[in-house]
């Protein structure tokens, strides 16, 4: 069956389907075939020396179905729902199943070579006849309704195929940072937002200080940034000799990873909405250790816990952005991540130059993260959302998830913003463009000049008074 021919039949009895000429080839490589379930899907190789899957290799069909559930999830009423993504089609015709026969759908899809080259692999006529829905195939994101620039979900709703989004060209890199900037907003807030609210007002009403006391009081003070991944098994030991030269800060997950191996972080950081984030504090609440919570963490973090404490405002996050603009306090961009918001409140904070440690965002020996984090798993095996992305070394690929990868782009995206050193002391997981990639032994020679003992002692007697008068500030 020639189903091209079948395809642009359908597509051409149409008026309100736009689609740009085809005038050059991608700079990625399709290959499609089929899943187990006889249903088509693709596996796209980048140049990056990156491969992803566009759908399952097992059954499209019933991932596209969670798909839609999961980010229908907190809408009750649609008009309309504008789609990211055509995809090979799935996650349009599961919407469709489900949609409301008055209610509008329109899909967006920027890579104009992908959408030419799956018209030749199966039939869409079901998907190009329906008169609820309308195309939009083109690269000028200005024909977009709402210019993809302020996109409200109050009264449209809004669904990302997330695969799509990392197949959006190159030259619309400030289209695809505001979908991503979106995906992560409606990822929490869908899947959370009562549970969030319930911890904000909890949170607000503590009347814990802000980080204000801290903004850009660090300047030329170097950090190391730990974080929960695999890798830090390589050089957690080298911590305490890095102390003598650096603060040291982490998330919430590695906290206990280094207490275990004598490590006492100068801060750390809290961000889950969930009850299993206590998990990260049981039996060491007693601590003296700051700990710097997101608004809207669980709200039983801050009355278990007893070292000095201070609430972090999350831009992204209405309620909020109204308090910190209302109280006259920062914001943050939380990045969806607990690694991503400790990174941009160091940025606030003044620290340069920055180290990550423990940042694989991947896999690395099948496992989750560090062993004794409360969360740590092994893989047994691979399911269909890995991604083989450029290793840290540049020598090969790790497996990671189309989700840790957007917490990837999201450090690319700020280093491209930052003008202060950057460093990636991993030694394993996932290379982050515009961090140096150096190991944590080189880093710590780097910066052994810097005497950093009067700013910790400062910062540790502040941080209690503020913490024991509790002023607001």
């Amino acid at each position: 069956m020639n189903y091209e021919r079948l395809n642009w039949d359908a597509i051409r009895s149409r008026t309100d389907i736009y689609i740009d000429a085809l005038f050059r080839d991608t700079e990625e490589q399709f290959e499609f075939f089929r899943a187990k379930t006889g249903h088509l899907t693709c596996l796209c190789k980048k140049s990056s020396d990156e491969e992803l899957l566009i759908h399952s290799k097992y059954n499209p069909v019933t991932e596209a179905a969670r798909m839609i559930q999961a980010q229908l999830r907190g809408y009750d009423l649609l008009d309309k729902v504008i789609l990211y993504g055509f995809g090979c089609g799935h996650h349009i015709r599961e919407l469709r199943r489900i949609i409301g026969h008055d209610v509008e759908i329109e899909v967006w899809e920027t890579n104009v070579a992908f959408f030419y080259e799956v018209l030749k692999h199966d039939d869409f006529t079901d998907i190009f006849k329906d008169r609820r829905l309308k195309l939009k195939i083109t690269q000028q994101t200005n024909l977009f309704v709402l210019g993809s620039l302020d996109l409200n979900v109050d009264e449209v709703a809004v669904f990302i195929h997330q695969p799509s989004l990392r197949l959006v060209p190159k030259s619309l890199y400030s289209f695809r940072l505001v979908m991503e900037k979106f995906l992560m907003r409606m990822t929490t807030t869908n899947n959370f937002s009562s549970v969030m609210k319930e911890n904000f007002l909890s949170n607000v009403s503590l009347r814990h200080p802000s980080i204000t006391p801290f903004v850009q009081q660090f300047e030329r003070i170097p950090i190391i940034m730990v974080s929960a991944g695999p890798s830090l098994e390589k050089n957690v030991h080298l911590l305490n000799s890095a102390k003598k030269h650096s603060f040291v800060c982490c998330v919430g997950t590695a906290l206990k990873p280094l207490l275990n191996q004598g490590v006492y972080p100068d801060f750390f950081m809290m961000i889950d909405p969930k009850d299993s984030v206590l998990e990260q504090i049981a039996d060491v609440c007693d601590l003296d250790i700051p700990l710097f919570y997101l608004s809207t963490v669980n709200k039983n973090v801050p009355c278990e816990y007893k070292g000095p404490k201070f609430i972090v405002y999350q831009e992204g996050y209405p309620l909020a952005e109204e308090y910190a603009i209302r109280e006259g306090v920062p914001a943050i961009r939380s990045g969806g991540s607990v690694a991503t918001s400790l990174f941009d409140l160091l940025l606030r904070f003044g620290f340069h130059p920055i180290c990550l440690v423990g940042q694989d965002l991947a896999y690395t020996n099948r496992k989750t993260h560090v062993t004794g984090a409360h969360n740590f798993r092994y893989i047994d095996g691979f399911n269909n959302d890995i991604i083989y992305t450029l290793s840290f070394d540049q020598s090969g690929k790790v497996p990671t998830s189309r989700q840790l990868l957007l917490y990837r782009d999201w450090f690319v995206n700020i280093a491209r913003l930052e003008r202060r050193s950057l460093y990636n002391a991993t030694e394993g997981g996932v290379y982050i463009d515009g961090f140096e990639h150096i190991t944590l032994a080189e880093f710590i020679d780097k910066n052994k000049k810097f005497d950093i003992s009067v700013v910790r002692e400062t910062f540790k007697k502040s941080t209690k008074l503020l913490a024991r008068f509790g002023f607001n500030c």
